[in-house]
Order: C-alpha cells, then sequence, then structure tokens
C-alpha cells in the first residue's frame, strides 16, 4: 500500500509530499495518520537533506565527462531516484543493476583545417574587393 510521506523543505517555505510504499514500521518517518489518502507522515529529513546522498556520485559522473580531452558542451544525467523517509534518497533501479542515463553533446566543428584551406570560412569566398 502507497503512502505520503512529507518532506519538509530547509527554508520552511513549504512541503515535499512524496508516494512511498507502506514498510509497516513507522521507523522510517514519524506516523501523523493512518487515513487513507491523507499524509501518513513526515520524514525525519528535509527534503534537501534527503537528496544529499546523491551528490557524491552525481558529481563524480559529471566531473569524468566533464575533464574528457574534448568536454562536451552539453551533458544530460538522467537517473531515478526513490525516497524514504529515513535514509533519503537513493538511486532507484528497475532491476538488481542501478542505471543513468547519459547524453553529452558536441556542436562545435572539431574538425582541423585541411593544408592549404582558411580557418576563416568567409575568406574562401573569392571577395577580393578592397
Amino acid at each position: 500500500m502507497k503512502e505520503l510521506v512529507e518532506f519538509a523543505l530547509d527554508d520552511d517555505s513549504g512541503s515535499v509530499y512524496v508516494e512511498v510504499e507502506s514498510s509497516g514500521s513507522s521507523d522510517t518517518y514519524t506516523r501523523v495518520s493512518a487515513q487513507p489518502g491523507e499524509t501518513a507522515g513526515r520524514a525525519a529529513v528535509t527534503f534537501q537533506r534527503a537528496l544529499d546522498p546523491l551528490r557524491p556520485a552525481v558529481g563524480a559522473v559529471l566531473e569524468k565527462l566533464t575533464n574528457l580531452a574534448v568536454p562536451p558542451e552539453e551533458v544530460q544525467l538522467e537517473f531515478s531516484v526513490k525516497l524514504t523517509g529515513k535514509a533519503g534518497a537513493v538511486f532507484a533501479a528497475s532491476s538488481a543493476e542501478g542505471q543513468f542515463k547519459v547524453a553529452v553533446t558536441w556542436r562545435r566543428n572539431l574538425r582541423s583545417p585541411v593544408a592549404g584551406e582558411s580557418e576563416d570560412p568567409g575568406a574562401a569566398d573569392g571577395d577580393e574587393s578592397a
């Protein structure tokens, strides 16, 4: 059975409500209601603190990609996150293996000019007027 758990925001400006699988135990959050459709409990950590465990892994992936010999202009990192009231965020997997989806983009022309060609695209247009 799914339950709603409230994660407060660090600045006390509101809360984020997360649907979690009922563990049958209230050790992952403080239980506030057992009524269906109501918030079942309040998480032991704030929403931002719950996401903190992800930062080292995400940072390591981004660091490796942005420090390539020819770094990409754009990096997209996609992953699934599972929030628990006590442990915070964990990478969610659809099987026994974890999953990151990574896309990198290079838009600039990396081709070296051929001998005799100019790097300036306007220099080869035949316009010799001064």
